[in-house]
């Protein structure tokens, strides 16, 4: 049931986020990440724990699922395995009630299987601040991630290619998908090394 909540989650993000452009008078950038653009991810505070992390959609995620595996990995400009390590607050767009602010989240790279051979760090702009709301990434937890870098943003942002492209590494080293379909049950429940093998990506 948290799985089907969180897509709905996305859809009202989106619909939230074209009312916000709307109110603040802001042209929509003319790119492919702005034409399917939706909100991201809120940080969020883990009961118990005090660790940060971020709930709900990456900015800039299409809405659009692939079907199969193959579509997706070539979609993405870069597949890696990355740990939350830190988030601090972002940009501000509007203002007002109309207001929308962003917290900007630092990932660590400790492997590239597709894109630069040098990515060492990268960062995601998720919307909203530091909450007590909802599941999502969790400061010091790992993931595998299929995304695309961002144009609209300067150089080092990406975003999820879509909720398909989210996999957490759990405490027993296997994936958890972000969501369940055909594609994404492709390698939930598998290692890492498994899932290279399902991709057929050398790390």
């Amino acid at each position: 049931m948290k799985r089907i909540t969180r897509l709905h989650l996305y859809i009202l993000l989106a619909l939230f986020g074209v009312a916000v452009a709307g109110c603040s008078g802001r042209a929509p950038e003319n790119t492919p990440e702005a034409a399917t653009a939706t909100p991201v991810a809120q940080p969020t505070e883990e009961a118990g724990e005090g660790n940060p992390v971020v709930s709900g959609p990456v900015m800039g995620m299409p809405a659009e699922n692939f079907a199969s595996l193959e579509e997706m990995v070539a979609s993405a400009d870069a597949i890696v395995l990355a740990t939350v390590r830190e988030a601090g607050p972002g940009r501000t767009v509007g203002e007002g009630d109309a207001a929308l602010s962003f917290t900007d989240y630092t990932l660590e790279v400790s492997q590239v299987l597709k894109g630069p051979a040098d990515l060492q760090t990268l960062k995601i702009e998720a919307v909203g601040g530091i909450t007590s709301a909802g599941p999502g990434y969790q400061i010091g937890a790992t993931y595998l991630l299929f995304l695309r870098e961002r144009t609209d943003l300067p150089e080092g942002y990406y975003r999820e290619v879509s909720p398909q492209g989210l996999f957490q590494v759990g405490d027993d080293g296997l994936l958890v998908a972000s969501v369940e379909d055909p594609v994404t049950q492709a390698l939930a429940g598998k290692t890492l090394d498994e899932a290279i093998t399902v991709l057929d990506l050398e790390s």
